[in-house]
């Protein structure tokens, strides 16, 4: 999914800003053990952005 569609569902309130970053999180924890690709992840900033 294009990062384009994802904003269009969130305007339309098909989906949340909230379930986006959820969705994204669960891949970083997935996967980053194996390509470490994040130095950090700051999930209680993006949270509180997410949720205002």
């Amino acid at each position: 999914m294009s990062a384009r569609s994802i904003a269009a569902d969130v305007a339309s309130g098909a989906r949340s800003a909230a379930s986006v970053l959820d969705e994204h999180l669960d891949r970083v924890a997935e996967r980053d053990d194996e390509i470490h690709a994040f130095n950090l992840v700051t999930e209680d900033k993006a949270r509180a952005q997410a949720e205002a």
